[in-house]
């Protein structure tokens, strides 16, 4: 998600997470499901690679989720073996949504992960760099 620079601080990038966490509730009550556990954000680590990102823009990022009720979940986003050094390092953030049960433990990370990686991306849970990050993060 992003706003252009000369729009924002206008209220744009919460009007679009507030649209897309409702959006997650109608599809999942759509489906059949009693509501979303919520929306995964992919947000990069202030901190991560390359030596000269905007540290400054990276964690007002962060902060920006954090103030509208995002979680900090302790998962990070598998880096494919492939990856350019120049690729950011994301973290795994979390909007709860109805169904969110307020824990979150290594199952859950586990889960977002897999819920990101495989049902989000595509991927097969059982490539090998998956697969290996995935067993790190059950107890």
């Amino acid at each position: 998600m992003a706003v252009a620079r000369t729009h924002r601080n206008a209220g744009l990038g919460s009007g679009l997470l507030q649209t897309m966490a409702r959006l997650g509730e109608t599809v999942a009550l759509t489906a059949g499901h009693v509501g979303c556990r919520g929306t995964l954000l992919e947000v990069e680590l202030v901190d991560g690679p390359p030596p000269d990102a905007d540290r400054t823009l990276r964690r007002r990022r962060a902060t920006f989720y954090l103030r509208h009720g995002a979680l900090r979940t302790g998962a990070t986003v598998p880096r494919p073996p492939r990856a350019q050094p120049e690729m950011p390092e994301w973290e795994i953030m979390l909007l709860p949504g109805a169904a969110w049960s307020g824990v979150i433990d290594a199952a859950t990370r586990h889960d977002l992960v897999r819920a990101l990686m495989v049902e989000g991306y595509g991927l097969d849970p059982s490539a090998g760099w998956l697969a290996l990050h995935l067993a790190a993060t059950i107890p």
